[in-house]
């Protein structure tokens, strides 16, 4: 069974959420299975899984774009090809572009060590506001709009 869920908070407070529910001890079901042997085994148990689906936005000079793609290495599409109509969806409602074609080597790869355990699936690009002078506005200031 999967139960999804939008968890919403700060930074700290969600990883603790999600390292105190990954430690409780409730959070094991016994289940019926298949043992080593392949015989059903009604004594299993199971630990909740908690795999977050998380959207996150990187932020960064548009003249670096090349340089973070290759530091971020996404992927056009999911591990799970039946989920990448979903990143068209949100693509579509945020309103992005998809990635650009960037140098693929891993220039960065000995920095991001954990970039190889996780998957990173593009949404897509969205270009910043610039002022009547042309700057790139990062952060948006109040009044101005997106």
């Amino acid at each position: 069974m999967h139960l999804y869920a939008f968890v919403r908070g700060q930074f700290d407070k969600v990883e603790r959420f999600i390292h105190d529910l990954t430690a409780y001890p409730g959070g094991y079901f016994p289940y019926k299975g298949y043992n080593k042997e392949g015989k059903i085994d009604k004594n299993m148990v199971m630990q909740m899984g908690v795999r977050p689906i998380q959207l996150y936005e990187f932020t960064f000079p548009e003249e670096h774009l090349d340089s973070a793609l290759r530091i971020l290495h996404p992927q056009n599409n999911t591990w799970i090809k039946k989920y990448d109509k979903y990143l068209k969806i949100f693509r579509k409602l945020l309103k992005l572009k998809p990635i650009p074609k960037f140098d693929h080597p891993l220039k960065h790869a000995n920095i991001i060590r954990a970039r190889n355990e996780v998957e990173v699936a593009a949404l897509g690009t969205r270009k910043d506001i610039r002022d009547k002078k042309g700057v790139e506005m990062i952060w948006k200031r109040n009044g101005e709009k997106y």
